[in-house]
């Protein structure tokens, strides 16, 4: 599900492609979900049973075990019949933990006692069985040594949450992973929100050898637009730096920070703050 699915608002506060044509439309926009929604949609994930009986007790996680379950043992060994299942299961839970980060092939390997192009393979059926999002790393013209690394992450939170025993909201918060967690929440509702609107965005992640980043950056007939994802609710100029250079460098029309504030606004000529709550 998408979050203006599960709170059935209307269609059109999700467009937000039209409003990245015209970014001076962004101050128009009305808040779609409460923070407190926010968090808890963070925490279960979009999958519509587990999320929709969330207070149900242990329900959630009883479903996500016996998802992964049906997942694995039947789904993967129908397609699969020849993989080592029980490897193959063991990576699933190692993208858990490395979701939002850079893939190394070679760690994966060592980890699960397997060749590279086994792991290759197993990342290949992850993606095509639309378990795991793979974003590459953005191709530039310019003189900046640009890491080459992939980055990925599962597609979906509650499935992450349920592998690092994430079991409420305060467990969400508090944990050492909720920032990178909160990237890929927001990373996933962007991207949704175009496919659904049958709008077609290309998407990556920007990180030069300086470690300079960016979290995402959407392409689209809007032109070029990088995006940086905050969990605080309050987000600093300073804190921008390789945003602002990003959008004068390559001459972007715009570049947004989505974070957890209340207000829409901009922080520089070309920056504009959209929380969360707005998407």
């Amino acid at each position: 599900l998408t979050w203006h699915e599960v709170v059935s608002q209307a269609a059109e506060n999700s467009f937000l492609h039209e409003d990245f044509e015209n970014p001076e439309r962004l101050k128009q926009r009305q808040p779609a979900l409460e923070k407190t929604e926010l968090l808890q949609l963070c925490l279960y994930g979009a999958y519509p049973e587990p999320y929709l009986r969330r207070s149900e007790g242990q329900y959630w996680a009883l479903w996500m075990e016996n998802y992964v379950k049906t997942y694995v043992e039947r789904d993967v060994r129908a397609l699969f019949p020849q993989l080592d299942l029980q490897s193959f299961r063991r990576f699933v839970q190692m993208m858990a933990y490395a979701s939002g980060t850079m893939i190394n092939y070679s760690e994966f390997a060592r980890s699960l006692d397997v060749s590279q192009p086994t792991i290759k393979h197993y990342f290949e059926i992850a993606e095509g069985t639309f378990l795991w999002r793979r974003i590459a790393s953005y191709a530039s013209s310019s003189k900046k040594r640009m890491v080459k690394m992939p980055k990925g992450h599962l597609r979906d939170t509650g499935l992450i949450n349920y592998f690092l025993r994430i079991n409420d909201v305060n467990d969400l918060k508090s944990h050492p992973q909720f920032g990178r967690i909160w990237v890929i929440f927001i990373t996933e509702q962007l991207i949704r929100g175009f496919n659904n609107n049958l709008e077609q965005v290309d998407y990556c992640y920007y990180r030069t050898q300086n470690q300079a980043e960016i979290d995402i950056v959407l392409q689209g007939k809007f032109g070029v637009i990088p995006i940086e994802i905050k969990s605080g609710s309050f987000t600093e100029k300073r804190q921008l730096r390789t945003l602002i250079k990003f959008v004068e460098e390559n001459n972007c029309p715009f570049g947004l920070v989505v974070n957890n504030g209340d207000d829409v606004f901009k922080i520089t000529d070309k920056i504009y703050q959209l929380p969360a709550i707005y998407l």
